[in-house]
């Protein structure tokens, strides 16, 4: 059974539209059965329509969906070949010279790890500096600050480790600045 008003499909005991609310004729006539479905008012489509319509827009969806991929896509592999303006001689100078410091790493935009090359060089100068003093002016405790310039050159070889590594890095053109673009030009 089909609303009067709306053309919605109703259940067969119904007395109300759920759509519309429209009030249901249940008079019927003893020669229309309730099962027989009434025809949609002019203008309404078919269920075969709505479903074509469907499936069109599923498919224009999923069109949407690979585009916005392709773009994504696109965007990162042109981000992954986008090209520093920055000097990779100056970055490899800067690698050899002060490393240690992170000079190379500030240049380059990565601030967060040049910051943290720089503690743990100052970590290093500070206990150095502080049981190579007491080496000189205190030949008493020189055991146990030699054990301590020992403990301090943990940070050192970290560092050391890490600005090598980085030398080898830039050299070989796969060091990326702190926007991700890989520095490439020597100039």
């Amino acid at each position: 059974m089909y609303c009067r008003k709306c053309g919605s499909k109703l259940p067969d005991n119904s007395k109300f539209c759920d759509t519309c609310g429209a009030s249901i004729n249940t008079g019927l006539s003893s020669s229309t059965s309730a099962a027989t479905p009434q025809p949609r008012p002019s203008g309404y489509q078919s269920e075969a329509d709505i479903a074509r319509a469907g499936a069109e827009v599923a498919r224009a969806g999923a069109e949407v969906a690979r585009a916005k991929a392709d773009f994504v896509n696109a965007a990162a592999y042109a981000a992954t070949r986008a090209v520093s303006p920055k000097s990779r001689l100056a970055a490899t100078l800067l690698a050899v010279f002060l490393g240690a410091f992170g000079a190379h790493r500030f240049y380059l935009g990565k601030y967060g790890s040049a910051a943290g090359m720089l503690v743990l060089t100052i970590i290093y100068f500070i206990i150095a500096g502080v049981t190579g003093t007491g080496i000189m002016f205190q030949p008493n405790l020189a055991m146990m600050n030699l054990w301590a310039l020992g403990f301090a050159l943990i940070p050192l070889m970290i560092v050391s480790i890490w600005a090598f590594v980085d030398f080898i890095v830039v050299v070989s053109g796969h060091m990326k600045d702190g926007k991700g673009r890989r520095v490439k030009n020597w100039r």
